[in-house]
């Protein structure tokens, strides 16, 4: 499974197309779901921003869709809320990496101790 991350500004990316799309869900679902996350606005604000998008139909006929682009962080957030088999496949990834950078770092400290001059 692969959720496409992509460069937006000094943070990786998704979207909440990208993310419905991954979960077998709609976009309009997601959406939903992001509106009613329980976070705090500064963090709504840094990590999920509302955007929309328009659609041509027949006759020139326009409408417009909501969509989110979201950030790492706000992603693993919103992935927490889902008790679905792929977002807790998403969730044990996470926490096996984010065990492994701890592991990492700790290994780092200790070498790093080790081959101090005197």
């Amino acid at each position: 499974m692969k959720i496409n991350l992509t460069p937006s500004s000094s943070n990786k990316a998704t979207t909440s197309y990208q993310v419905a799309f991954q979960l077998d869900k709609e976009n309009k679902n997601v959406v939903n779901d992001i509106e009613r996350l329980s976070i705090t606005e500064e963090f709504r604000k840094r990590n999920f921003i509302q955007s929309e998008y328009e659609i041509i139909l027949p006759e020139n006929i326009r409408r417009y869709e909501s969509f989110y682009k979201i950030s790492r962080n706000g992603y693993f957030r919103l992935i927490m809320d889902y008790s679905d088999s792929i977002s807790n496949d998403l969730k044990e990834k996470f926490i096996k990496q984010f065990t492994m950078n701890e592991i990492n770092l700790i290994s780092k400290k200790q070498t790093k101790g080790k081959f101090k001059k005197k």
